[in-house]
């Protein structure tokens, strides 16, 4: 997912790490950088990512060591963006995410995985499947309708995009 990379290079450019890195690194380079040369300032910065995360500041509480800070942030900073993925799909096929007493979305995801296509050699190809749980409020019944029976996002030739709703 784009939101891993992202976060990594943002990590590595925020500590001038860019310098220790391959040219085209993989994720797994990243972080061996930065466990190896961000130390403090990573354990900081990570600290405070979690920290002003509702889903994640109680893992503060537990003793945690700076890989693990940078595998949670990791699915912190994906699940924010599998959040305001879902908010786009609603905006446009006519549905929004119900919110609980805190004004919290009532949104859960699971199961994220890359599905790797070998086409070419040079590039990567593929696309990523998620799936998702929670409670959402129909806000246009015609476009609703249409996304229910022709799926959303852009892997629905791949099966995925399906919507399987019932009412509460």
């Amino acid at each position: 997912m784009d939101a891993q990379r992202t976060f990594l290079t943002s990590l590595c450019s925020e500590l001038n790490l860019q310098s220790r890195l391959s040219s085209n690194p993989p994720k797994k380079e990243y972080k061996k950088v930065l466990i190896t040369h961000g130390r403090l300032a990573l354990d900081e910065r990570l600290t405070a990512l979690l920290k002003n995360d509702f889903r994640y500041s109680e893992r503060l509480h537990q003793s945690m060591q700076l890989h693990s800070k940078i595998e949670w942030s990791i699915k912190a900073i994906v699940d924010d963006a599998l959040e305001k993925w879902m908010i786009r799909q609603g905006e446009m096929h006519g549905f929004s995410l119900a919110k609980d007493d805190n004004n919290q979305y009532k949104l859960q995801n699971s199961a994220y995985h890359w599905h790797s296509i070998k086409a070419d050699k040079e590039k990567k190809s593929g696309f990523s499947s998620v799936d998702f749980l929670g409670d959402l409020e129909i806000t246009d019944v015609e476009k609703f309708t249409k996304a229910l029976f022709g799926g959303i996002g852009r892997a629905k030739a791949f099966g995925c995009g399906l919507m399987l709703v019932r009412r509460i």
